[in-house]
């Protein structure tokens, strides 16, 4: 799993393939991606970013687990919804950079 230091809210990535670098890349791969990215700044429920977007909503459930398999947004719950708690996303960097040096 990426390292997060919630303090410089910055993610370090290992790019062994074997170590979820490559998951955190793929995660990043498309606009639809990076788009859901950008509007989790702030929590909010997955609706929200389909209500803000012209994302489909099958395509932002998909990109928000991607991103949260990835390490890169958090899933938390909320208050009452229906008969349980609401999902609400949030990611948890505001910056990727990427090093090739070694």
């Amino acid at each position: 799993m990426p390292t997060l230091d919630t303090k410089t809210t910055e993610i370090a990535i290992d790019l062994d393939p074997t170590v979820h670098g490559a998951k955190v890349l793929s995660a990043l791969d498309d606009d639809s991606s990076r788009a859901v990215l950008r509007a989790l700044a702030e929590p909010k429920p997955a609706t929200e970013v389909v209500d803000e977007s012209d994302i489909p909503t099958s395509t932002v459930y998909r990109k928000i687990n991607e991103l949260v398999e990835a390490g890169l947004v958090e899933k938390t719950y909320r208050g009452r919804f229906g008969n349980g708690h609401q999902a609400v996303y949030r990611r948890r960097l505001d910056r990727i950079t990427i090093d090739l040096t070694e």
